[in-house]
């Protein structure tokens, strides 16, 4: 049998149908993962769970990423973007989002600068090594 069926699937509402299905599993998969994660975080406590739950979210992202490689067309830097990627949003998108809501709730923000500056180095220096390194 193997993917005769879908190959005949021509029917547009067909198609959309598979996909909506293929994207409920994909994304039931992922929340399935990450909740366990989670109560493996909550078990192992405070510096153990971070690493569980970190490698969780980077598992399922790595594996979104290889099968985009390995089924999609070839494009050996998609792999780089897609990180390029991670890291804006990580930066630009996660530190955006946090001094606004802690703006909008509590009005003055307060926040460790020795701290910040830990996290943007190291975000920085893996971000260089990662991405502008193997270009060389």
């Amino acid at each position: 049998m193997g993917n005769r069926p879908l190959e005949e699937a021509t029917h547009p509402m067909l198609l959309v149908l598979i996909f909506f299905w293929l994207f409920a599993v994909i994304l039931l998969s992922a929340i399935s993962v990450v909740r366990h994660a989670d109560c493996l975080a909550i078990k192992f406590g405070e510096p153990y769970g971070t690493l569980i739950l970190t490698l969780s979210a980077i598992s399922v992202e790595v594996m979104m990423i290889s099968t985009a490689m390995l089924h999609g067309a070839n494009n050996p830097t998609l792999g780089r973007d897609a990180m390029f990627a991670v890291v804006m949003i990580a930066l630009g998108g996660l530190v955006g989002l946090s001094l606004l809501l802690g703006g909008l709730r509590y009005r003055e923000q307060h926040y460790n600068l020795q701290g910040v500056n830990a996290y943007l180095n190291v975000i920085m220096a893996l971000a260089v090594l990662g991405l502008v390194l193997p270009s060389f």
